[in-house]
């Protein structure tokens, strides 16, 4: 028991937890996105360019995505989204993406930091922006907020 009383954390015990820590959550990270169906075969979304953006956010609710065709974060997310279509089938939201390589003007213009990324509009008006992947549930929660 005295052994115990005269135990002092060392700097290197808390880098080798910051260590430890920074691998298991990329490891868990890597596995949850993996887990993403490389193709979706259904898609809520409809692709949208520079000319048919103001048409298209014009409309009562517009979630647009904002991502890239070769990352697996933006899969993900576009899954996650097609998820709470599914939910909320009926209800007057429309879902756009909107590719920042073919149109890299509207990605600075919206000054974002990183892909995925939602804006939410309502009536061509920004109301809410949603960076990285967003679990289902939260998703429902604030499409739920936006609603109201």
């Amino acid at each position: 028991m005295k052994e115990l009383n005269n135990f002092r954390f060392k700097t290197w015990h808390f880098i080798l937890l910051l260590a430890i820590m920074f691998v298991s959550t990329n490891i868990l990270g890597n596995i949850n996105i993996k887990r993403t169906p490389a193709y979706l075969e259904e898609t809520c979304f409809v692709e949208i360019d520079d000319s048919t953006f103001g048409e298209a956010i014009s409309s009562d609710i517009s979630f647009v995505l904002f991502y890239k065709e070769d990352s697996d974060l933006c899969t993900r997310m576009e899954y996650n989204v097609n998820r709470l279509a599914e939910l909320i089938q009926g209800e007057k939201v429309n879902f756009y993406k909107l590719d920042i390589e073919k149109y890299p003007g509207r990605y600075s213009k919206y000054d974002m930091s990183g892909t995925p990324s939602i804006i939410i509009y309502k009536r061509g008006k920004e109301i809410e922006r949603l960076m990285g992947i967003v679990p289902v549930s939260n998703l429902e929660i604030i499409y739920n907020r936006v609603v109201k």
